[in-house]
């Protein structure tokens, strides 16, 4: 076969495996083009460069009188040797020359020119004996890094693209396959700790599907799973010979490093080569690279699927919470709920505090206010399964104190309750249940947190002389109700120990001992004339002594009166 001409104009990919393609010269009218098809092919450049960050008619190349020019045109901009190229300026191209386009680096070479291999270029570095002194590094040299780093990029590129496990273990298999570095590369699944057969393939792409059929070493994988870290065999390496899958395959070289996704992992990159030899030196840390960028891109799809789950979580808790504003039966409320400071890269998260308000067929009306132990989905669980119960035995006509204890027993009775962990299916809660007269009974299950505001705008702590413990810990408790009364316009204030155990930016809590200094709440509420100055006042109150702290609770706060009193 001919050679290139003196007037050939070829453009290679250095170290992505794609071929070089040859270009004739052309009239000034049909230049070269270089740029992104379209999926329907209305567009189809003479280079094709498969990328978003890249313009349909991204750069042309075009011979005019004996020389061949180039010139950017994409909105992203054209590098001609490290350099930016003018927009729509027709630049004369050397014997050889490198070419950037987004994540892409061509090299360029006229007539039979090698893409100056033993061309030299200067750089100056310090060494400690002598002074800073200029060392020649071939061309060869910065274009392989060059192209590495291009290759690496466009990995992140497509990696990062990938949302789901599948998708993303592909494109970590063909990326690393698209080096030629290796013949084949899998994402593995392990098993159980200690199983050599429990290991199975997510992705596997190779140069064949003969390499593609063969088996992987068990080997390394189960020594990267030990070491938690990147292991690599090799035709040099005394062990190699224990890796008997390996030496039945016909490879020569292998690698196997973990997708850090979780800890410990359970995806993990094997790559195998047949190629005979070594392998480069760039080799090892480009794939252990991708596989870092696999576990990065993996862990923020869980983040964002755990995130989309904890917000449809929250929404389904705020349908179980009654409205801001309300009446149900004989009575009136106002309403404010909020979660802790949101988690980092979670927009939203479920509470731990439950409030309902229920009205029973004899005239009652029962509010429960409670604080399930622990925080996020487990103690959005418990609440959720609170309220449902609550509000079955209310208005089925239970008393209050009995709901109480039905909703104890019921976690009491799980076989596999676990109180070594924060969520164990316990709380504290308050219940009231209120009669058209003002009449009220009151049980307090380890909370404590309630108060009483009168007509006139005084307050005072309201105490439960029968409080117990709280709900759900042990089986059998028994709950005893207290009697109070409310006065036309009086408001009973209900709220979470979120409220108390607020900081500020020194470490001091809004209120130190509800029970025995209650002050700091008392006179939030002191002076107030209705429910829904009752949450505003205590709720600005608690905003004011955080100074922007992020609240460390759940957040609760209800203030509830007779439905004939105004609000």
């Amino acid at each position: 076969m001919a050679g290139p001409g003196p007037s050939t104009l070829r453009i290679a990919f250095p170290g992505t495996g794609r071929e070089t393609v040859s270009f004739e010269p052309r009239s000034a009218d049909a230049p070269v083009v270089l740029g992104r098809p379209t999926a329907a092919g209305t567009v189809a450049p003479d280079v094709a460069l498969v990328d978003e960050s890249v313009s349909k008619r991204h750069a042309e190349c075009m011979f005019d009188a004996g020389s061949w020019y180039v010139r950017g045109m994409g909105r992203n901009g054209t590098a001609l040797d490290r350099r930016l190229l003018p927009a729509n300026e027709w630049v004369p191209l050397a014997a050889a020359s490198m070419l950037a386009i987004g994540p892409f680096r061509m090299r360029l070479t006229v007539g039979a020119g090698t893409a100056g291999g033993t061309a030299p270029e200067t750089v100056t570095f310090l060494d400690a004996g002598a002074g800073a002194r200029p060392e020649t590094v071939p061309r060869q040299r910065l274009e392989s890094a060059e192209v590495r780093l291009s290759a690496l990029l466009a990995a992140a590129r497509r990696i990062g693209a990938s949302d789901d496990e599948r998708p993303l273990c592909e494109a970590v298999v063909e990326v690393l396959v698209a080096t030629r570095d290796f013949d084949r590369a899998a994402v593995m699944r392990a098993g159980a700790a200690g199983d050599r057969d429990g290991w199975s393939p997510v992705a596997i792409a190779a140069a064949s599907e003969h390499a593609r059929a063969l088996p992987v070493s068990r080997t390394l994988l189960e020594e990267s799973r030990a070491t938690g870290g990147m292991v690599r065999l090799d035709h040099s390496m005394e062990r190699l010979h224990a890796a008997a899958s390996l030496i039945a395959s016909g490879a020569t070289a292998a690698i196997c490093a973990p997708i850090p996704s979780a800890s410990p992992a359970r995806l993990y990159l094997y790559a195998d080569t047949r190629s005979g030899g070594a392998l480069g030196d760039a080799a090892v840390p480009y794939a252990d690279m991708v596989a870092q960028l696999a576990g990065l891109t993996l862990a923020a799809a869980e983040r964002r699927a755990l995130q989309g789950e904890m917000v449809q979580a929250r929404k389904i808790q705020e349908r179980l919470l009654p409205d801001p504003e309300g009446e149900c039966g004989c009575v009136r409320w106002s309403l404010y709920s909020r979660p802790a400071a949101h988690a980092p890269g979670v927009e939203a998260r479920p509470s731990g505090d439950f409030f309902t308000v229920i009205e029973a067929g004899d005239g009652r009306v029962a509010a429960f206010i409670g604080d399930v132990a622990g925080k996020g989905a487990g103690a959005a669980i418990v609440m959720a399964s609170s309220v449902a119960h609550l509000d079955g035995a209310v208005r089925r006509g239970m008393p209050i104190e009995q709901a109480l204890a039905g909703v104890s027993e019921f976690f009491v009775r799980r076989p596999n309750l676990d109180f070594s962990v924060s969520t164990g299916g316990f709380s504290t809660a308050i219940a009231v249940e209120i009669l058209p007269d003002g009449a009220c009974r009151g049980v307090d299950a380890a909370h404590c947190y309630a108060a009483i505001v009168r007509a006139d705008g005084s307050a005072s702590r309201l105490e439960f002389p029968n409080r117990t413990t709280m709900i759900g810990y042990a089986a059998g408790i028994e709950l005893v109700a207290d009697e109070f009364r409310l006065a036309p316009g009086d408001r009973l204030v209900l709220f979470s120990d979120g409220v108390v155990d607020q900081q500020d930016r020194s470490g001091r809590r809004f209120c130190e001992a509800f029970e025995s200094d209650p002050e700091p709440v008392i006179a939030a509420l002191r002076g107030s004339r209705g429910t829904a100055e009752d949450v505003e006042r205590l709720v600005g109150a608690l905003e004011r002594f955080a100074q922007g702290v992020p609240w460390s609770d759940d957040v609760t706060v209800a203030s509830i009166t007779l439905a004939s009193t105004q609000a």
